[in-house]
């Protein structure tokens, strides 16, 4: 497994093995092959069908595009996007994220349950307007991990809006930070002071 291979130098991560993933189960010559004449298997290269190659990529970092050029051929290539419905299991709330369901939860939850599911129709909503703004795009969805820790950590509501979400939407509207406190409103976000410091109550109406 290899984390942010795009970031990395390809040629000394792979070495010969680049082609061995492109010839799987053929016998690649490596370089020094001709050092090795009396050991002949010294200087051959084969990847068997059992070796997998995992490589993570944030397709938000633009040095992807080379990566992609130079190995499309040799990798597939899997999106991982936000999962609500993983959020939506993971609460125990229900099977499958629906708007609509959810919002008829909220209705008559409180607490701890009330927070869980807010952060979730929130999640949803403020994703669907970053992958709407063309200068954004769907790369840079705030991922649904950030919420994962409220179910054994329930207290940590704010503290998962303020100090990573809000930074993150703080990055993205750099040169129109008005645009966040439309999205919730003064007591959240303020152009000129930027986060402001906010309890359970403030957020919680806020993401309503």
């Amino acid at each position: 497994i290899i984390d942010e291979i795009n970031r990395g130098n390809l040629s000394k991560i792979f070495g010969e093995l680049i082609y061995g993933l492109e010839y799987r189960e053929e016998e690649i010559d490596l370089q020094y092959k001709e050092f090795n004449p009396n050991e002949p298997e010294l200087g051959v290269l084969s990847v068997p069908k059992n070796l997998f190659v995992i490589g993570t990529m944030n397709t938000a970092d633009r040095s992807i595009i080379l990566f992609d050029a130079a190995l499309r051929r040799r990798f597939s290539f899997i999106p991982l996007f936000p999962d609500y419905n993983l959020l939506a299991q993971w609460f125990d709330i229900a099977e499958k994220f629906d708007e609509d369901t959810f919002r008829e939860k909220l209705a008559n939850a409180t607490g701890e349950t009330k927070n869980k599911i807010l952060s979730i129709l929130a999640l949803a909503k403020i994703n669907s307007a970053l992958t709407r703004d063309p200068s954004i795009g769907r790369e840079k969805q705030i991922g649904h991990t950030f919420l994962l820790e409220l179910r054994d950590s329930p207290g940590n509501f704010v503290k998962i809006w303020k100090h990573d979400i809000f930074p993150l939407l703080e990055e993205y509207y750099f040169e129109a930070p008005n645009v966040i406190t439309e999205m919730f409103n003064n007591d959240i976000f303020e152009s000129q002071e930027g986060i402001k410091n906010f309890e359970v109550g403030t957020l919680s109406k806020a993401l309503e």
